[in-house]
């Protein structure tokens, strides 16, 4: 009850003129001023509303009556509900359950009828969109590789694995190139590639050098000479080769403080089809449930702040890369590595077609 009090308060506090007089500046298209009166008692989609937590199943149909009546008396009108875990015991009521669907009506009907607006997270905690219906082949990926030295001749040399998270790995190519040119040399690479927080589209400061670069004809693609085991099998010219073996994993992130029956993974969201099975197995749910109050009582679904992370890969990334460029990326792999091919400014623009797709 504190924290409602306390939040109208703020609300007030916020809102307070700048002005000398009671009269408020408002948009052009509405009324020139509001009155002292309207200021006290605003129309629900003026008033200020408030987070409402659901603490790891603690719900009643008792509390959720309480909650709202002192929610309503206060003069908020609208409540934001958050299903999180906020290291409280198990409650009674899981997340998604048939019972939880129920609250959530009886919610929508008294809301409706105190004239409450209600939003909803997009899933269970405050942060993403995932839950226990996203299965691995659906979570967000990242894009990993492995260096193995082997020398010029014929091979068979069992490659390094990849980093790999959650028990979750695919190939994506293998690719030989000379070990005379290392990586390490494009500065800022983890933001460049995506697999940073600090990643950003702007257009990069290049270098006008580099220590040395690989040309197309010297990267060798060997995919399809690495069996089911990791060996590689094939006959590579003379000299010192480095093998880099790409593929991707998970980011292991997952929906967090998810209530009780909610955890789970972080929809990939670089894939359509992906995304749509999180709508379909939660949200489409909710609103054919309670579709009598979408758009009005039922006013929609909050994103309160995005702390997946990146990700930087998903399945169909080469395809639709070349689709939108007219290059294939797999052989610009390397430049994912550090090392430049052609030029530092052409393996920049690589990357920030890669940053932009």
């Amino acid at each position: 009850m504190l924290v409602v009090v306390f939040m109208y308060l703020l609300s007030l506090l916020l809102c307070t003129p700048l002005y000398g007089n009671n009269d408020i500046l408002l948009p052009s298209g509405s009324k020139d001023t509001l009155s002292a009166d309207d200021f006290r008692n605003p129309d629900r989609d003026c008033a200020p509303m408030t987070w409402w937590h659901w603490i790891n199943g603690h719900v009643t149909r008792q509390g959720i009556r309480k909650d709202l009546e002192a929610i309503h008396s206060v003069g908020l009108r609208g409540v934001q509900i958050f299903n999180t875990h906020m290291y409280s015991s198990r409650g009674r009521v899981g997340f998604a359950s048939d019972e939880w669907f129920d609250m959530i009506g009886y919610s929508l009907h008294l809301c409706d009828s105190l004239g409450l607006k209600l939003c909803i997270t997009s899933g269970p905690g405050w942060s993403g969109s995932g839950g226990p219906w996203i299965s691995k082949e659906q979570a967000m990926k990242m894009l990993v590789f492995s260096e193995t030295e082997v020398e010029g001749g014929n091979v068979s040399q069992s490659l390094n694995v990849p980093q790999i998270k959650e028990q979750f790995y695919r190939e994506i190519a293998v690719l030989a190139v000379p070990s005379g040119v290392t990586g390490g040399q494009i500065k800022e690479l983890d933001e460049k590639k995506l697999s940073s927080n600090r990643a950003s589209l702007a257009v990069p400061s290049v270098p006008s050098f580099a220590d040395s670069v690989l040309n197309r004809e010297d990267i060798l693609n060997l995919t399809d000479r690495m069996d089911s085991d990791g060996v590689l099998r094939c006959e590579l010219p003379a000299g010192r080769w480095t093998i880099l073996r790409f593929g991707y994993t998970l980011t292991g992130k997952k929906v967090h403080p998810a209530a009780w029956d909610g955890d789970g993974y972080e929809v990939d969201k670089l894939d359509s089809l992906c995304v749509r099975q999180q709508f379909d197995s939660h949200l489409k749910v909710l609103f054919e449930k309670n579709s009598k109050y979408l758009g009005d009582t039922f006013e929609g679904v909050l994103f309160d702040s995005y702390e997946a992370g990146f990700q930087n890969w998903t399945a169909s990334l080469p395809e639709r890369f070349e689709e939108m460029y007219g290059y294939g990326l797999i052989d610009w792999l390397p430049v994912f590595t550090g090392r430049p091919i052609v030029s530092m400014a052409q393996s920049e623009k690589v990357l920030f077609d890669f940053r932009r797709l």
